[in-house]
Formats: C-alpha cells, structure tokens, sequence
C-alpha cells in the first residue's frame, strides 16, 4: 500500500467489485415505538433496494466509476423493480444469483423524532454467499481495481480475499472491508485483516469496542499498511496511515435519512484514492458524499460525482 500511495494521481476511473448484501430497506417514520400490545401510525413509509454492497455499487457508479455487485437474492426482489433500478444507475449485476426458495435480505429501518434510527434486519438468502462464489464470480472481471467487502460474513470474507489473492499473483486489486452489520463479529477477528485489506472501514462505535476509549492514539502509534478511515457520523471522519493521521470535519447537516451513507462514504473514498493517491483528499469527498446522502431519503440514495465537488465547500470545514 505505500508504494500505491506514492506512485502518483492515477487520474484514471477504477473497476469496482461491491460484494455483500442485496436488501429490500422498509423505512418508516414514526412519532414513537408502540407499547406493548399496541400500535403506531406512521407518519412515512418508504420501500427501496439496500443493502451495503448495493449501496456501494450504486454511489461508486454515480461516481464515474465501472460498478459490479456479487450477491444473492430471490424473484421477489426482481419483481419490485430493483434489478431495472440497479441496470438504470449503471450497475453490472451479472454475478447477482438468483435463487428460488428463501426469503430475500430486508430491513426495517425505524425513525424517530431526534432519536438514533432504529434497524431490524433479516440477512435471509445472504445467508448462502460463501467465499467459492465470490472468488469465481471476481474471476470472471478482467481488470479489477477494488473488492469491497460489505456486511459480509468475516469467515467468507477471509477466505474469498486468500482465494482472489491465490488467483491474482501479478495483479491484486485493493481490497476493502466495512463489517457493516456484522460489526460484533469482526471485533473479535479484526486483527486478522489488518494488513491482509488494503482499506478498513470503521465506526466510533467498533473502534471503541475493539480498542478502548484511547483507540485514536492506538490508531495513530500502529504504522499498519492498512489505511484505517474512521467514520464520526455527524462529526465527519479521520484517516489513519502509515503512521500519520488526518481528519475532515463537518459542518452542521440538516439529516433526512442516514441509512446507507456510510457506503457512500467507502464507495468515494475508494473511487477518489484510485484516482488521486491522497488519503486527504478521499476522505475529503468521502465525507461530503456521505453527508449529501443522507439528505436523501434511501439507503442507495448516493449524491452523483458533479454534486460532490459542487457541494464540497457548502459541507466540510475546509
């Protein structure tokens, strides 16, 4: 990873292979959670395609870049018109299986008024990706800049980045991870990727949990290879590598729906470190992609590449 941080602007547009889930995201707005034996009326109802990987092929598409997703679904989410919406923004979903029996991935995202959402999730036919599928499904992709792991079972993840490496002795791609919803897993196997991912995307909350209060200074003293980006939610994020770090702030956000920026945050981090071989300015655009995507409502609501630079200076604390 040094020597690609130092080689210089690229300035060339990447191929991204966005592995994980494919989820049908239910999101409602409610004034308050029901008593027991009770109900509430939502105040909003919004039904969409989700699910990390699919929200970061969709924001890495939106960015300019050539956009794969590998999962696993069911008819039901074809017949909801996903599939269509996924071609229209320029995903590729030929390594997208289709299985007959199960039930789709879905979650219910519950918001309530100035309270953190609320998120109950069921992985259903995600369940079956396994790291075979997802080395043969790379394969197939000639010229391959980044695999993203997102949500993706830590077992399967490992194996499928040993079997891609196996495969690609002269030309590894980068490879990233964002545990995602299988965050309690990875705290417990995280130190088995470092080093082994070229990008970890983490939150306070994981970091904290993994490493203490003291998790920056811990953050900061390792001189990984891996580039460890640590997202602050509303507070932007910060960047740690090769012994260095660095940080981007956030102005005040009016927010409409979080869900889903976080991928939009690796997706752009990913697309711009390809493209400028500067952490500071991936984390730059990626804070502000995330940012504009939760003005949105959707989990794979991203911002496009023209709004991104355009909005960078209305978003960040420059």
């Amino acid at each position: 990873m040094k020597s690609f941080l130092k080689s210089g602007s690229s300035g060339k547009f990447g191929v991204h292979v966005s592995v994980g889930n494919l989820n049908i995201d239910i999101i409602s707005s409610v004034p308050e959670l029901p008593a027991e034996d009770d109900s509430v009326k939502a105040k909003s109802l919004f039904i969409g395609a989700g699910g990390g990987a699919l929200n970061y092929s969709v924001a890495a598409s939106r960015f300019g870049h050539t956009s794969y997703l590998i999962g696993i679904t069911t008819p039901i989410f074809s017949s909801l018109g996903f599939f269509r919406y996924l071609i229209e923004n320029g995903v590729k979903i030929d390594n997208v299986k289709i299985v007959e029996e199960g039930s789709p991935g879905v979650s219910n995202i519950i918001h309530l008024p100035n309270e953190q959402r609320r998120i109950i999730s069921y992985r259903g036919v995600n369940n079956l990706l396994d790291d075979d599928y997802i080395a043969r499904s790379v394969e197939k992709i000639n010229s391959v800049d980044v695999v993203h792991f997102s949500s993706v079972k830590s077992s399967v993840a490992l194996g499928a980045i040993k079997k891609i490496k196996e495969k690609r002795v002269l030309k590894s791609p980068i490879f990233s991870l964002d545990p995602g919803t299988e965050s309690r897993e990875y705290e417990k196997v995280i130190g088995e990727f470092t080093g082994l991912v070229d990008v970890l995307f983490l939150n306070e909350k994981f970091a904290r949990n993994v490493w203490g209060y003291g998790f920056a200074d811990f953050l900061y003293d390792m001189s990984w290879k891996t580039i460890v980006a640590l997202k602050l939610g509303e507070r932007g994020a910060e960047a740690f590598y090769e012994g260095k770090r660095t940080s981007r702030i956030l102005k005040k956000v009016e927010y409409v729906d979080t869900t889903g920026a976080g991928d939009a945050f690796d997706a752009v981090f990913n697309c711009a470190l390809i493209e400028t071989r500067s952490v500071e300015e991936s984390l730059e655009l990626a804070v502000t992609a995330g940012a504009l995507k939760s003005r949105n409502i959707g989990a794979s609501s991203s911002p496009f590449r023209s709004e991104v630079f355009e909005k960078k200076r209305e978003i960040l604390l420059l």
